[in-house]
This record gives C-alpha cells, sequence and structure tokens, in this order.
C-alpha cells in the first residue's frame, strides 16, 4: 500500500494548498519499505488527484482538503483521512496501528480500533 501525507515542517500541514511538499511512504504490514518526498506538485485540486494516482497512492493523510479534491481524489481510487495534525513519523505510527481517525476539526485522533 501507498500512502501519501502533505507536509510542512516535519508535520502534517494544515492546509493542501500551503503544504511544502508530500511524502510518499510504501507500506507493507506496518513495515516502512519505502519513504520519498516530492516539493507539492501545486495547489489545483487535478494535479494532486494525478499526481497521487500515477505514483499508486491509495491514501492520502491531510489537515484540509477542499471538497473538489476529495471527489476527484475519490475518483481516481484515493482514500484521504483528513482533520489530521501532528509530528510525520507519529501519525504515519498510528495510522500503521489503524488509531489515527478522520474528523472534520484540525486535530488527529489517535485511538484504540482499527479506524480508517
Amino acid at each position: 500500500m501507498k500512502v501519501a501525507l502533505v507536509t510542512e515542517n516535519g508535520r502534517v500541514a494544515g492546509r493542501y494548498g500551503r503544504c511544502s511538499e508530500l511524502v510518499l511512504v510504501n507500506i507493507e504490514g506496518k513495515r516502512v519499505l519505502e519513504w520519498d518526498e516530492f516539493p507539492c506538485p501545486g495547489s489545483q485540486p487535478g494535479l494532486l488527484a494525478s499526481f497521487l494516482s500515477e505514483h499508486g497512492v491509495t491514501w492520502l493523510i491531510a489537515g484540509e482538503l477542499e471538497a473538489e479534491t476529495k471527489d476527484l481524489l475519490r475518483a481516481r481510487g484515493v482514500k484521504s483521512l483528513t482533520g489530521v495534525e501532528g509530528p510525520l513519523e507519529k501519525v504515519l505510527w498510528a495510522f500503521l496501528e489503524g488509531s489515527l481517525r478522520s474528523e472534520g476539526s484540525t486535530e488527529a485522533r489517535f485511538a484504540g480500533g482499527a479506524g480508517r
């Protein structure tokens, strides 16, 4: 599975359009196989959906995404977790553990269970 995280200064960015980079992580089970960083492909919704689709991403983790962006991602088979905030590695670990929750707020929920 390949996961993308919208980042700024080592943290999940509050808003996609203002991020400095995307981190793409190739995961097998609970192991990180590969970690690549890319400059943000631009703030237009179609650019993100195309970029993620071309790189085989199945999940996007971000602070905020516009409704149009979410729709374009869904159309390309990319699921999104939004309302996420925090240090990149902590957020990724919560995702791997199944405890990261998508919220309408700007705060990630690290609760037990399989919440994606």
